[in-house]
C-alpha cells in the first residue's frame, strides 16, 4: 500500500514538474516572440537614420545601412514564420498576420528606393510611418500575446510598449534627423520645429518612464541604478540636440559620433526593457 502511495506521488510530482517545464517554455516562446518585434523596430529605426545621414553627405553611414537592413530581413523572417509552425503557441489573428507581411512588404520596398530617392525627408517621413505602424501592432500583438499573464506582468508589458518603445522612437527620431542636420552641417527651418517636437515628447516620456518604474518597486541595485543612468543619458544627449543641432548652422560635431551617441542613449533606454522583460520571466 505504501508503495502504491508513493508511487502515485512520485507521478504527481513529475506531472506537475512537467506542467511547469511547459508553461515556462511557452512563456519563452512568447517573450522570444515580442523581442524580435522589438528588434525589428530598433533596427527599422537605426535604418532610419544612417539613411537620413548617408542621404545628407555622411557617406561613411552606407555600410551601416545595409547591416541593418539585413537585421530587419531576419527579424521579418522570423516574425512571419514563427506562428504558422507546427504546434506553435504564438497566437495571431489573421487580420494582424495579414497587417504585419503588408507591413514587411511596405518596409522591403523602401530599403531598395531610399538611396534612389533624393528627397531625403520624405524618405525619413515613410520610415517613420512604417515605425509607427510597427509600434501599433506590436502593442496590439503582446497585450494579447501576455493576456492570461497576472496584472503586474500586463503593466510590464505596458511599459514596453507604451512607453519604452515610444521614448526609444522619439530619441531615434531626434537622432535620425539630427544625424542629417550635423552631416549636412546645418539645421534647416522646417526641421527647427520638428526636432523640438521629438526632444519634448523623449522628455516626457522619460519623465513618465522613472514615474512607472518607481511603482514597480525595485530592489535590485544594479537596476535602480541602471534606471537612474538612463535618465541622466537621455538628458545629456537631448541637451546636446538642443543646444548644438537645434537651428544651428556651421555645426561642427561629427555625424557618425552624434548617432553613436544617440544609440547608446537608447541602450540604456532598452536596458529598462530588459528589466521588465525579466520581471515577467519570473
Amino acid at each position: 500500500m505504501k508503495l502504491i502511495l508513493a508511487l502515485l506521488l512520485l507521478n504527481l510530482h513529475l506531472m506537475a514538474f512537467s506542467l511547469f517545464e511547459d508553461k515556462e517554455a511557452i512563456k519563452n516562446e512568447k517573450l522570444t516572440y515580442v523581442s524580435s518585434l522589438t528588434n525589428l523596430i530598433i533596427a527599422t529605426q537605426k535604418t532610419r537614420g544612417l539613411t537620413n545621414s548617408f542621404n545628407n553627405g555622411n557617406v561613411a553611414a552606407q555600410l551601416l545601412v545595409y547591416g541593418e537592413r539585413k537585421e530587419m530581413k531576419e527579424e521579418i523572417k522570423y516574425l512571419l514564420n514563427a506562428p504558422k509552425g507546427e504546434n506553435s503557441n504564438i497566437k495571431i489573428s489573421d487580420a494582424a498576420y495579414k497587417k504585419g507581411r503588408g507591413i514587411s512588404n511596405d518596409l522591403m520596398a523602401l530599403n531598395k528606393n531610399a538611396f534612389k530617392d533624393k528627397d531625403s525627408a520624405k524618405i525619413f517621413s515613410e520610415y517613420t510611418n512604417q515605425i509607427n505602424e510597427l509600434l501599433a501592432i506590436s502593442s496590439n500583438i503582446s497585450s494579447k500575446v501576455f493576456k492570461d499573464e497576472s496584472q503586474s506582468k500586463q503593466f510590464n508589458i505596458k511599459v514596453m510598449f507604451k512607453t519604452i518603445l515610444p521614448l526609444s522612437e522619439n530619441i531615434g527620431k531626434a537622432r535620425g534627423m539630427g544625424a542629417g542636420i550635423v552631416a549636412r552641417k546645418n539645421c534647416k527651418d522646417e526641421e527647427v520645429d520638428k526636432m523640438k517636437g521629438f526632444v519634448k515628447k523623449a522628455k516626457l516620456l522619460s519623465a513618465q518612464l522613472q514615474n512607472e518604474m518607481k511603482t514597480l518597486k525595485i530592489s535590485s541595485a544594479d537596476d535602480l541604478a541602471a534606471i537612474k543612468t538612463t535618465a541622466k543619458n537621455i538628458d545629456i544627449y537631448l541637451t546636446l540636440i538642443e543646444e548644438n543641432v537645434i537651428g544651428k548652422k556651421d555645426i561642427q560635431l561629427d555625424a557618425n559620433d552624434f548617432f553613436n551617441q544617440g544609440t547608446s542613449a537608447i541602450s540604456n533606454v532598452l536596458g529598462i526593457y530588459k528589466i521588465n522583460q525579466k520581471m515577467i520571466e519570473n
